[in-house]
């Protein structure tokens, strides 16, 4: 009878597990409650293997030291063995005991807390887990009062020690560096360790005067692979792995020696193949593409350096493009912001499909079409013909596309065109899909739009149903490109599909490779996408299944492969070079460090001296802003005003005289319900501006610097363009509601 009754638990147990594994996006906070019951064993044992207690014993002493375990063999078990070791001495001690868990991505904090921390640690401590996500309300300083495990991104901590008064400051006695390889130059990682860097020298300063020391925390860091930072000779890989070793203040950087052996049957290499597509054959769509381009670059006599479709073109085009508006040559700016267009389009047709490259185009010229043909705003009369805003430029470069189109999307049909980097990807997940009982893949690539338009391709291609693939695009969640991002909980959403197997094909940028806990996988594919040795130490790190393959899939006269076999050849580097760190003597180690630690102090000293320079004050009525495209003058710095310190709105009397609004199309794409505000754009040319936004009742106008050339009064300074407001050396007022405000007598 015994046995039926545990294989009873165990059946039971599945049913549960299937259950919590559709239910887990609700994505709030406590999250173990009700999940104790649903356990077999409500506490899971937390042993070590062999490996891991290898590589885990300095720091059980107390040392500062570095991890370096591949991924897949149980870093962060290693890291919950140490914090409960180190809060148990703490408790016995009766000394205080916090241990803060560091992560540099929103998803691994949830991901950290559910899977290992909670679980080992919340019978005897307080576990919690802070992202930007989480809707606590509280302050930092009183979740770390309440708290013994506190897993969060490293951000959070930074912005806490930035606004810490200090009564607030918070003393923790472990700090644990997730993905550590990241602690260098201005990262958040290495800002948060300048600090402690900082305390130490004073240590020592205080020490030789008797004086009480500030206590300082031991330092854990993990990562699967530290990297040689771009090192081309072992020498300066060596400096590499010292300098990490520095930020971090290790005594030492550890890796499995005693017990490699065991280490290997645990951590399953995957087998590595190259398909490589031959780029020989003629591409008539990206022939009539270039004869395009070709056409609008001497008819604004711009001469580019570099072949068309690649990377160094697009640099070259976004430079004339900016230098153009800085010297108010409208023909030249135009031109070349629609050959980043193009180049975009070639750069889309070497990657996935023609058709993707045509809509691209297609889409772009619609936009433009619809801004420069504007209504008249003030009566609503459909007889009065839509005034057209194209000057000869704008038409020239419309009409030239409409001449093409017809041609191009007659190509886009033509099935022998097409992308031969494709084909082979077909057949490449074809047989991979149909060798394994539950396959699970991840197709790596480049950009975002390659990521969606490589999802729409499978998703066009019923054969890929019949072998049972069901993909999903998988993409990061900022604004800087021009493909609207994911919010971190469809990124969660997908990542949970993908465990439970309703999705088992993720096509990802590469916000997939590092961290993620994704279910093992039995193939990962580097689409035609090398970076460098990290990443690929990263990626391959995705395939853990047993019988996985790693594939990259690359064109032949792309260079990825040689770059693939530089990374293999800086891995190598990276490891025979920590072993030289490992051998070194300890008084040499130390003073090495003692100097790199000093060196990125003063460097840090350095750059704070050079923004302050930067952020001189200028008074705001020295500078005018034109329109980007037509160079009319729009309003001075006077008119400018903030709010919340971040939006800057044109108080200018008869602002709205100068622009239309039309619709917000980014946010139309959304289907957002909220009040979507307008677009601004120039009167005069077509050229967005910036948004409407309602503040407190009030319709203003909000400006993004970056549509604009900004002119300095003093002419020691050119014409120029910034980015973003922060570039600008000028502080402007914050917004007077008062001054604005309609007065109230009037209703």
């Amino acid at each position: 009878s015994d046995v039926s009754i545990g294989d009873e638990s165990v059946s039971n147990l599945n049913g549960n597990l299937e259950q919590s594994c559709t239910t887990s996006d609700s994505g709030t906070f406590p999250f173990y409650e009700d999940e104790v019951e649903k356990r077999a064993s409500p506490e899971p044992d937390l042993t070590l293997r062999d490996y891991q207690m290898e590589v885990a014993k300095p720091a059980l002493n107390g040392e500062n030291i570095i991890i370096c375990l591949p991924t897949g063999s149980g870093k962060t078990r290693v890291a919950v063995y140490i914090t409960k070791d180190h809060l148990d001495k703490k408790k016995r001690a009766s000394e205080p005991g916090k241990v803060i868990v560091l992560v540099n991505k929103v998803p691994l904090v949830e991901q950290h807390l559910k899977r290992e921390f909670g679980p080992f640690l919340k019978r005897w401590y307080q576990v919690i887990g802070l992202s930007g996500d989480s809707q606590l309300k509280i302050s930092f300083p009183e979740v770390v009062r309440r708290n013994d495990v506190i897993i969060s991104t490293a951000q959070i901590l930074e912005n806490s020690l930035l606004n810490a008064s200090k009564e607030d400051e918070e003393n923790f006695s472990l700090i644990i560096i997730d993905e550590c390889h990241h602690t260098q130059k201005e990262g958040v990682y290495n800002n948060i360790m300048r600090r402690y860097l900082k305390e130490k020298m004073k240590n020592r300063k205080l020490a030789k005067e008797n004086k009480p020391l500030i206590p300082q925390p031991q330092i854990l860091g993990l990562t699967a692979s530290p990297g040689v930072g771009g090192a081309t000779s072992y020498s300066k890989a060596e400096e590499h792995i010292l300098k990490i070793c520095a930020n971090l203040d290790a005594c030492r950087i550890m890796t499995v020696e005693e017990h490699a052996s065991q280490l290997k049957n645990q951590v399953k290499e995957p087998s590595k193949k190259t398909v490589i597509a031959d780029d020989k054959k003629r591409d008539p769509f990206k022939e009539r593409i270039t004869e395009i381009m070709t056409e609008i670059q001497s008819y604004c006599q711009l001469h580019p350096k570099s072949e068309f479709g690649t990377q160094t073109y697009e640099q070259w085009v976004i430079r004339e493009e900016r230098r153009a508006a800085k010297e108010e040559k409208r023909r030249e700016r135009v031109c070349a912001e629609h050959l980043k267009k193009y180049n975009d389009a070639l750069q889309i047709n070497d990657t996935i499909r023609m058709v993707d490259a045509y809509n691209h185009l297609n889409n772009f010229y619609k936009e433009e079409k619809s801004k420069k043909t504007v209504r008249s705003d003030d009566d609503d009369d459909d007889d009065e013909p839509a005034v057209s805003k194209q000057d000869e430029t704008d038409e020239f470069l419309i009409g030239l596309f409409h001449a093409k189109k017809k041609q191009l999307k007659e190509l886009t049909r033509n099935p022998e065109n097409e992308n031969e980097k494709l084909t082979k990807l077909r057949n490449t997940l074809m047989e991979e899909f149909t060798k394994t009982e539950e396959p699970r893949g991840i197709i790596f690539t480049k950009t975002r739009l390659s990521a969606f338009a490589l999802y729409q391709w499978i998703k066009d291609n019923p054969k890929f149903e019949e072998v049972g693939i069901k993909a999903h695009h998988l993409i990061g969640s900022g604004h800087k490109s021009e493909m609207k991002p994911m919010t971190q909980n469809e990124q969660r959403e997908i990542i949970d599909k993908f465990r439970c197997g309703n999705v088992n094909l993720l096509i990802a940028t590469t916000v997939a490779e590092e961290g993620l806990d994704i279910k093992e996988c039995n193939i990962v594919i580097r689409y035609g996408l090398v970076t460098n040795e990290i990443a690929m130490v990263q990626a391959r790190g995705r395939a853990r299944a047993d019988e996985s393959t790693y594939a990259l899939v690359a064109s032949s006269g792309s260079g990825a492969v040689e770059r693939e076999n530089v990374n293999i050849f800086r891995e190598k580097m990276m490891y025979k070079a920590i072993q030289r760190v490992q051998k070194m003597p300890q008084e040499e180690y130390l003073n090495k460090i003692q100097s790199f630690q000093l060196q990125s102090i003063v460097e840090k000293q350095m750059k704070v001296v050079r923004d302050q320079r930067k952020t001189y004050k200028k008074n705001p009525s020295l500078i005018k802003f034109l329109c980007k495209n037509c160079s009319k003058p729009i309003c001075s710095g006077e008119d400018i005003q903030v709010i919340e310190d971040m939006h800057h709105v044109s108080v200018k009397k008869d602002f709205q005289s100068l622009y239309h609004t039309r619709e917000n199309k980014t946010l139309q794409d959304k289907h957002a319900d909220y009040q979507t505000n307008g677009e601004i754009i120039c009167k005069d040319c077509g050229q967005a501006w910036g948004n409407m936004m309602v503040h407190r009742g009030l319709d203003l106008p909000c400006l993004k610097i970056r549509n604009f050339v900004v002119v300095f009064a003093d002419k020691k300074t050119t014409n120029n363009i910034f980015k973003k407001w922060g570039d600008l050396p000028i502080r402007f007022p914050s917004f007077d509601y008062a001054a604005h405000c309609p007065s109230s007598d009037e209703d």
